[in-house]
Parts: structure tokens; sequence; C-alpha cells
């Protein structure tokens, strides 16, 4: 009886164990996945002031500055109309970067990224006070081995404090 009891602990302890061990890296792996997102989502920020949306040659700008971080079938939408696109419409304000309030999972391979826009001017930068913002919504998923922007969604524009 008692090894019966005995062999039942040591079997319940293994599983407990592998069941802690498998939360772990679960956990190791959404935020890696996490950080990948994060990155591409920022890095997209960035290169939005690279070039106007209205510019005579945005289809061959889009394709220089943003093929490495959208699918290929939210590129070609975009390059198809250009007024679906996220990016710099006129040289001032401009799109500083993307500002990240919340990556949750949406699903195996993607996550729903939120955040604003914030825009800029020169003046804005030396004053360093208030900037406008434009709220946007990202789809994020793995293409392959790497992540990249399946779809965004944008807001409304307001002007806000600036950190």
């Amino acid at each position: 009886m008692n090894k019966k009891v005995l062999l039942i602990s040591i079997l319940a302890a293994i599983v407990v164990v592998c069941a802690a061990a498998g939360r772990f890296f679960l956990y190791q792996n959404q935020q890696k996945d996490q950080a990948g997102v994060r990155k591409v989502v920022e890095s997209f920020g960035y290169t939005m002031k690279n070039f106007s949306l209205l510019s005579q040659t945005v289809k061959q700008d889009m394709e220089q500055n943003y093929k490495p971080f959208l699918s290929a079938e939210l590129l070609s939408s975009w390059e198809n109309d250009p007024s679906k696109a996220v990016g710099r419409l006129v040289s001032s304000p401009w799109p500083d970067k993307i500002d990240i309030s919340s990556i949750k999972p949406d699903g195996a391979n993607s996550y729903q990224v939120s955040g604003k826009i914030i825009l800029t001017t020169g003046d804005q930068i030396a004053k360093g006070d208030k900037a406008i913002t434009q709220p946007v919504d990202f789809t994020v998923s793995k293409v392959g081995d790497k992540w990249l922007i399946t779809s965004a969604k944008t807001g409304e524009f307001s002007i806000t404090e600036v950190n």
C-alpha cells in the first residue's frame, strides 16, 4: 500500500514539474515573439517619415521602405491605393514614431498591437511640449520565419502632451 502511495506521489510530482516547465517555455517563447512583434512595429514607425504617400513615386517608395515590415498582400493593397496606407502625407508634421500601448496574442502566430503614431514638427522638436497623435491598431503575424504587419487601422488625430 505504501509503495502505491509513493509511486502515485512521484508520478504527481513529475506531472507538476513537467507542467511548470512547459508553462515556463511557453512564456519564454511568448516573450520572444512579443519582442519581435514590437521591433517590427517600432521599426515600421521610424520609416514612415522617409517619403510622402502623395509623392509621384509612392509605389517605389513603399516597396523600398515598407517591404521589410508588411506582408506582401498588405504592401500590394497599399501600393494600389495609397489612400489606405499608414504614413506621411505632408512635409510637416511628419510621423516620428509609434508608441505601443499593448501587444496581445491573437491566435497561435498572430498579435494585435495598439498604440499611437506620434507626428511632430521642427518646432515641436525644439520645444518638446505637444504633439499630434493618431491611434493605430495593427495585426502582426508570423509569415514564414518573419513577423510582418498584415493589417492596420488608424483613428482620428488629436493633440496630446509629449513625455
